[in-house]
């Protein structure tokens, strides 16, 4: 079987049976494993053996990927052999080894530019205001990007302080608050335009997009600020950090970030090791009496 009809047939059944986030990164990551197949001379599914995987390893690699990404790039090519009921040996080729996770979250340092960045913005100007909303409205609650971008304006709850997630990642409907940090600023959005969407694109009147328009503001900040790097999830990370550090319960914490696995909100208890020891040093009851 070639190759390219593989693919088109896999993604046709994705995209038929799978939500729509997760048939968009496997389109992207399949074009990425074109671009393997054509520089190396392999057109069917069939001439996909351990050795070819293992040169797909290294032509990633070559590009910076991870480990962990290239895993699971080669779990979605393993996956669409066993779809079209071929077998070769790339079976034996093992999970590559991922190094721990780290948080990837905004420095103290990072967090005051762009707080000062986001202050003295001319809210008058284009988009600047929703923008700004939104950056706060994130680091606020922690909400995935993706989650917000779908906030309907009736599902803002102002007595109680509190938004309901209907359309989520794991599509479980979830609640997250908000503080009076960013109420005045949600209110005002319900007064600066008439859309469906708690955030919409004034200029071009439609809800912002992601790519277009959130893309394109994180790439002005990058160029501004001198932040290395400036994503949604570094934000989410931020909240989580700091609400970690600050004492949060980890249960209460996978529950405001929508985790399904507490594993993955563990990594914020990991990643707040100081503080853990200071508690430790500050509350045990032999370490503290022997100070």
């Amino acid at each position: 079987m070639k190759i390219d009809t593989a693919i088109q047939d896999y993604l046709l059944n994705s995209y038929a049976t799978k939500k729509q986030n997760t048939c968009v990164w496997e389109e992207k990551t399949f074009r990425s494993f074109r671009g393997f197949a054509e520089k190396y001379k392999i057109e069917k599914l069939e001439k996909l053996d351990k050795k070819a995987l293992l040169d797909y390893i290294g032509f990633e690699k070559s590009r910076g990927l991870q480990n962990v990404t290239l895993n699971k790039k080669i779990d979605l090519i393993k996956r669409m052999m066993q779809y079209h009921e071929i077998s070769t040996n790339i079976t034996s080729v093992k999970k590559l080894r991922e190094t721990k996770k780290t948080v990837d979250r905004l420095s103290d340092d990072e967090l005051s530019l762009l707080f000062e960045y986001l202050n003295n913005l001319d809210e008058n100007v284009g988009n600047n205001f929703v923008y700004k909303t939104l950056f706060y409205f994130i680091l606020d609650s922690g909400c995935r990007i993706d989650e917000t971008l779908k906030i309907k304006k009736d599902s803002v709850n102002f007595k109680h302080r509190v938004i309901h997630l209907s359309e989520t990642k794991f599509s479980k409907e979830r609640f997250v608050d908000f503080s009076s940090f960013t109420e005045l600023s949600l209110k005002k959005m319900y007064e600066i335009h008439q859309g469906d969407n708690l955030f919409w694109n004034i200029d071009k009147n439609r809800r912002v997009d992601y790519n277009s328009d959130i893309q394109y503001f994180y790439r002005k900040i990058t160029k501004e600020l001198g932040i290395k790097k400036m994503t949604s999830h570094r934000l989410r990370h931020t909240f989580a950090s700091i609400s970690a550090q600050n004492g949060m319960n980890v249960l209460s914490l996978k529950e405001i970030l929508g985790h399904e696995n507490i594993r993955t909100t563990q990594i914020y208890m990991h990643a707040n090791r100081n503080k853990t020891k200071d508690d430790y040093i500050k509350y045990s009851p032999f370490a503290s009496s022997i100070r």
